[in-house]
């Protein structure tokens, strides 16, 4: 994930963190995600990203999202940024236009990445009034990710989630109960290498013990244009 702008980061909780970027394309570039997806892997631990605002609450994800969308058969004389921008305020708020567009190496399709709200179903068509002449303009998007409007997270359907009693809660992971029995394990391989019995006071100083607040938990980001959230590995 490199930047090409300034940026800077600040910690709020165990699973926030707050960025802020001095260039919109960087803003962009994260909210967009890798491959316009909302899940960044840092060090393979997933990292949702979301726009900030002043509702934040770290116990919910926003429903706010960069998508990128492809307006197939566009007229060309549309293919210019201002004319984009006016077109995508009809989709939500226009952040970037990619680089074929703008240069119109490809008139295929122009392609925009537009700040929606997924909880919403959202537009697959507009009308462009061209000339005076009503124009039908389809929109796809790229894969917009489920919302659940019952537990404000990302990743799954009301009907599906598990906090309204639509499917059984999963099971906790009980990380001191795996740290004990790794402990118990260890502590009978290290006695018989010494030549001691199982658990034995001998055996047991010497054996490593996994440390279970080593656990990795989750986190939140930002951006100054706006706002970012991302959240890494969460239940949801």
């Amino acid at each position: 994930m490199r930047f090409v702008g300034e940026f800077s980061w600040r910690y709020i909780n165990a699973k926030h963190v707050l960025i802020q970027f001095n260039l919109l394309a960087d803003y962009a570039k994260l909210l967009s995600g890798p491959n316009g997806v909302l899940v960044w892997f840092i060090d393979r631990h997933p990292m949702r990203v979301f726009k900030w605002t002043p509702e934040f609450d770290p116990f919910f994800e926003s429903p706010i999202a960069a998508m990128w969308c492809n307006l197939v058969g566009l007229p060309i004389h549309l293919f210019e940024k201002s004319a984009l921008f006016v077109i995508g305020s009809l989709l939500g708020d226009p952040i970037q236009v990619d680089h074929a567009t703008i240069s119109q190496t490809r008139l295929s399709f122009a392609r925009l990445c537009i700040q929606i709200d997924i909880s919403k179903t959202p537009m697959e068509e507009i009308i462009l009034v061209l000339q005076g002449r009503e124009v039908r303009q389809a929109v796809k998007w790229d894969r917009i990710p489920l919302y659940c409007h019952d537990c404000k997270h990302v990743g799954h359907t009301s009907d599906v989630c598990y906090a309204n009693g639509q499917r059984p809660r999963p099971m906790k992971r009980e990380f001191q109960h795996f740290a004990e029995k790794n402990r118990e394990k260890e502590d009978g391989i290290l006695g018989k290498e010494m030549g001691v019995e199982e658990g034995s006071v001998a055996g047991r100083e010497r054996a490593f013990v996994p440390d279970a607040s080593q656990v990795v938990l989750p986190g939140v980001l930002s951006g100054k244009e706006g706002a970012v959230e991302v959240q890494i590995g969460s239940d949801g």
